[in-house]
């Protein structure tokens, strides 16, 4: 749920140590990116905006189920009806 599977720029203007790693050119994200057998396995839920994930376009990863919900804001997807509505969803295809 609004995971950064392709970085964030917002790192770029904040420099912060332990927030490189969110980095859209970071060795391990990048590497993370090219195994993309494993993402079928993988649902991304995300917003139509994220203070936190910009662009929020980097939540969809390619192979993985994504799914855009009408939420706006990073923390309020975690609360969102909408959000649980579509795990549920989920679950239940399994």
């Amino acid at each position: 749920i609004a995971t950064p599977f392709g970085g964030s720029e917002i790192v770029k203007h904040l420099p912060l140590k332990h927030l490189k790693e969110l980095h859209p050119k970071n060795k391990t994200l990048l590497n993370l990116q090219k195994n993309i057998k494993v993402n079928s396995k993988i649902v991304s839920i995300y917003g139509l905006w994220d203070n936190h994930v910009w662009p929020t376009e980097s939540c969809h990863l390619i192979g993985a189920k994504n799914i855009k919900v009408n939420i706006l804001g990073h923390h309020k997807i975690l609360s969102s009806g909408k959000v649980l509505k579509a795990i549920k969803r989920e679950l239940n295809e399994k």
